[in-house]
Formats: structure tokens, C-alpha cells, sequence
């Protein structure tokens, strides 16, 4: 009857677990150099946002839940940085920072990702 819904549900369940990356990020975070940062933050938002999109492909065909999909998918990225530890916030605030740099590497992935699925699309339409 709904198996509709079943499909962009889970996706959605997933990103929602995709959370507990934060436990790790928030105890380890105060201890990195800009390098780690800059390694688990670009990491963190370019899987995201592939798999993202991947999932959501393979989950419907609407786009408005695909956005939907996407938005979530961007919070979720940026929850990471989300409380940090007593002693990382009177510092730096570091897993704010490998939060930041995950949202802005998720948006450039997910606009490339876009890009090309496009480009890819016109030159299918042209050459067949």
C-alpha cells in the first residue's frame, strides 16, 4: 500500500543515525591540529554527501524529498559540532571548526554531484 514511503523513510532513519560520528568527534576533537580538523571535516561532509545523494537516487524519484533528503543530510553534518566538550569550548571550539569545514565541503559536494548528474544527463539525451 505505502511502499512509497518506505523507501525515502529509511534514507532519512539512516541520516538521523549517521548522529553518533558526534560522540567521536566532540571527546577527540580538542586534542587535533588544524590537519585533523581539516582530514575528518572534508572527509565527514564529502561521504555524507555522496551517500546522500546515492541513497536518495536509489529511494525515490521526487525531487522535493531528494531536497529534503539533502537539507537533512546538511544539519546532520553540521551536528557534529554541535555541544562540544567543556574543554574544546573554552579553547578553540574545534569540532565547531571540523563542523564548519564538513558544511562547506558538504555543499561543494552536493553542487558538483548535481553538476555533473546533470551534464551527464544532457550528453545521454544528445548522443542517443
Amino acid at each position: 500500500m505505502a511502499w512509497w514511503l518506505w523507501h525515502p523513510l529509511g534514507v532519512a532513519v539512516a541520516i538521523l543515525m549517521t548522529g553518533h560520528v558526534r560522540h567521536y568527534v566532540v571527546n577527540n576533537a580538542a586534542f587535533w591540529g588544524a590537519t585533523q580538523i581539516l582530514t575528518v571535516g572534508i572527509a565527514w561532509g564529502v561521504i555524507m554527501a555522496i551517500a546522500i545523494t546515492i541513497a536518495s537516487e536509489a529511494a525515490t524519484t521526487s525531487t522535493v524529498i531528494k531536497v529534503m533528503l539533502l537539507v537533512e543530510g546538511f544539519f546532520a553534518v553540521g551536528y557534529v559540532g554541535y555541544a562540544p566538550s567543556p574543554e574544546d569550548r573554552f579553547m578553540y571550539n574545534k569540532a565547531g571548526q571540523t563542523a564548519t569545514v564538513g558544511l562547506v565541503c558538504y555543499v561543494v559536494t552536493c553542487v558538483i554531484v548535481v553538476v555533473v548528474s546533470r551534464w551527464t544527463y544532457v550528453i545521454t539525451m544528445l548522443t542517443s
